[in-house]
């Protein structure tokens, strides 16, 4: 993310990671490699559809796989990002049973039709800046539902 207005014309580095299995702290899948790499970044954004049947379930299975693989993930500063807002009523509610099992702060988005993203980047922002470093590695946690 470079020279956004709401990031001070700071510089960011963000990685896009295609999807976390299930089995993953068990070297399915990508694995290790997947999962090593994940311990370079300072923030974690877990993104999930919220249009799904149960986005709380997709945030335990990324939190247990981190958790397996190394606890000290779990502890890093982070958000979820609640993506396909536009899909159908039930994401709204989605929302509101993650919020009652999670500390982190949610951000409702529609990346389909760019709802809600300025918050998103301000959100992005304010956790960036509580970092002691500049230009931190945000991962893009997902769940792969292919699997």
């Amino acid at each position: 993310v470079e020279n956004h207005p709401l990031l001070n014309c700071c510089t960011h580095t963000v990685a896009d990671i295609p999807g976390l299995i299930p089995g993953a702290h068990q070297n399915k899948g990508l694995g290790f490699s997947f999962l090593r790499h994940l311990q370079r970044c300072r923030l974690l954004l877990f993104v999930l559809d919220a249009s799904g049947p149960d986005p709380h379930t997709q945030l335990s299975q990324l939190q247990y796989e981190l958790r397996q693989y190394s606890p000290s993930l779990c502890s890093r500063a982070g958000l979820i990002v609640a993506n396909k807002m536009d899909v159908s009523r039930a994401a709204s509610e989605s929302v509101q049973v993650i919020r009652k099992h999670t500390p982190l702060p949610i951000i409702p988005v529609s990346a389909l039709h760019h709802w809600n993203i300025s918050s998103l980047i301000s959100a992005l922002h304010t956790l960036i800046g509580s970092e002691s470093s500049k230009g931190a590695l945000v991962e893009l946690c997902t769940l792969d539902q292919h699997t």
